[in-house]
C-alpha cells in the first residue's frame, strides 16, 4: 500500500469517525431529552393531576355525603345543626379551592381542558343547588327534598363522571408518556450498545491501520536499507574487481618476473656451463700447453743430448 493510499485510508477513516461522534452526540442528547421530557411529564403532570383528580373525587363524595344526611335529618324531623352547617361549607370551599389550584398550577391540555372545564361548570352548579336547596328547605322541606333528589343528585353524578373521566385521561396519558419514555430508553440503550459496538469495530480498524502504516514504514524502510544495501555491495564489488584486478596484475607481474627469473636462471646457468666448459678449454689449453712444452724440453733435451 502506498502512502497516498494510506494518508487516503487516515482522511476516510477520520472523517468517518468524526461524522459518527457528532452524531452520536446529537442522537443522544435527542434521546436523553425525549426521556427526560416524558419523564417530567408523567411526574410533574399526569401522576398529580391522577392524584388531585382522585381527591377531589372523595372529597366531592364526603359532600355528597353530607347533603344527603343534612336533608334526611330535616325530613326526619330533626333540625340541621349549625355546625353542620359550617362544615358543609368548609368542605365547599375546600373542594372550589382546591379545583381552582388545579387549573392554575398544572398543566392542562387538549381534552383535559374541556373536562375541567366541565366539571367546574358543573360543581359551579351543584354548589348553587345545594345553597338554594338549604335556603328553601325550611320554608318548603318537601319541596327542596324533592329538588335535592331530582336535580341536585343528577348533577351530582355528572360530576362524579366528569371527575371519573378527567382521572381515567390523565391515568390514559401517564401510561403513554411512560410507554414513550420506556420505549426511548429501549432505543437509547440498544443505541448505545450499538455506539460501543462501532467504536469497538473503529478501534480495530484503527489499529489495523496503524499496523498497515506500520508495516508500509518498515516496508519502505526496508526498501531503503535493501537499496542502501545494494549500492554497499555493488561498491564493494567494485573494489573486489579493483582488488582482483590488481591481483591479477600482480599475478601478471610475478609471472613476468617468475620467468625473468627462469631466464636469468637459464642464463645463469649457461654462463655456468660457459664458465664450466671455458675452464675446460683452459685446462686443455694448459695441458696441451703443458704437452707442447715438455715436447719442447724433450726436443730440446734431445737437441742438447747430441751435441
Amino acid at each position: 500500500m502506498t502512502k497516498k493510499s494510506l494518508y487516503k485510508s487516515h482522511y476516510i477513516y477520520y472523517g468517518f469517525f468524526l461524522i459518527l461522534s457528532i452524531f452520536s452526540i446529537i442522537l443522544f442528547i435527542y434521546l436523553n431529552n425525549k426521556i427526560q421530557y416524558y419523564s417530567n411529564e408523567t411526574e410533574k403532570n399526569w401522576l398529580p393531576s391522577v392524584k388531585t383528580q382522585s381527591r377531589l373525587l372523595y372529597d366531592f363524595f364526603q359532600i355528597s355525603d353530607k347533603n344527603r344526611s343534612i336533608f334526611s335529618t330535616f325530613i326526619d324531623g330533626n333540625e340541621i345543626l349549625e355546625e353542620d352547617k359550617k362544615a358543609l361549607v368548609n368542605m365547599h370551599n375546600k373542594f372550589h379551592d382546591n379545583l381552582e389550584n388545579y387549573k392554575k398550577n398544572l398543566m392542562i391540555i387538549g381534552r383535559e381542558e374541556t373536562f375541567t372545564k366541565e366539571v367546574y361548570n358543573l360543581w359551579t352548579s351543584y354548589k348553587d343547588n345545594i345553597e338554594k336547596d338549604l335556603k328553601v328547605i325550611e320554608k318548603k322541606p318537601h319541596e327542596a327534598f324533592s329538588h335535592f333528589n331530582l336535580e341536585t343528585k343528577a348533577i351530582s353524578s355528572l360530576l362524579a363522571e366528569s371527575i371519573a373521566k378527567e382521572i381515567d385521561f390523565n391515568y390514559v396519558q401517564g401510561v403513554k408518556a411512560l410507554k414513550q419514555a420506556r420505549y426511548y430508553s429501549i432505543i437509547n440503550n440498544f443505541y448505545i450498545a450499538t455506539l460501543i459496538m462501532v467504536l469497538l469495530i473503529n478501534v480495530l480498524l484503527f489499529l489495523k491501520i496503524r499496523r498497515t502504516t506500520n508495516s508500509s514504514s518498515g516496508t519502505n524502510n526496508s526498501q531503503d536499507s535493501f537499496y542502501t544495501n545494494t549500492k554497499n555491495i555493488e561498491k564493494l564489488s567494485e573494489k573486489i574487481r579493483e582488488i582482483s584486478d590488481a591481483i591479477r596484475k600482480q599475478e601478471y607481474n610475478l609471472k613476468n618476473i617468475s620467468q625473468s627469473i627462469l631466464q636469468m636462471e637459464r642464463v645463469s646457468k649457461n654462463n655456468q656451463e660457459s664458465i664450466i666448459m671455458r675452464s675446460i678449454s683452459e685446462k686443455k689449453l694448459i695441458e696441451e700447453f703443458e704437452r707442447l712444452q715438455n715436447s719442447v724440453n724433450n726436443i730440446d733435451t734431445l737437441v742438447n743430448g747430441k751435441k
